[in-house]
């Protein structure tokens, strides 16, 4: 798992990695050989790409080259550096738990609230 979210990135950059239809970039993703499945979370508050990959060290740089050339677009965060401050990585279980955390909304600005699992 690899993403940004309101703790590790200001809502401005937020907002430039946001993805309204996800379906083309998880079929990027897919696509890769070292991806197997995916999942992208995309919300105001986070930009989460979840992956399972058998090739976890290439899945791992392929997943922030996602971040770094996919989703920044035509304006992307300056220097490669300033981006990966901005960018947290969960393997195995530690991954797992964000997922649950995520959709029992605890890893949310207002703990609890509900429109997380509509999202």
């Amino acid at each position: 798992m690899v993403g940004m979210n309101h703790r590790t990135a200001p809502l401005e950059v937020r907002e430039r990695f946001a993805v309204a239809d996800p379906a083309p970039q998880l079929a990027k993703l897919v696509a890769c050989e070292e991806i197997d499945e995916a999942l992208l979370l995309s919300t105001c508050n986070r930009v989460e790409v979840v992956a399972l990959t058998r090739q976890l060290d290439t899945a791992r740089h392929r997943l922030r080259a996602f971040f770094h050339r996919d989703l920044a677009g035509e304006t992307p965060v300056q220097g490669a550096a300033a981006l990966e401050s901005l960018l947290f990585e969960y393997v195995d279980g530690p991954a797992m738990r964000q997922v649950f955390r995520v959709a029992a909304s605890l890893d949310s600005m207002v703990v609890g609230e509900p429109q997380i699992l509509g999202q």
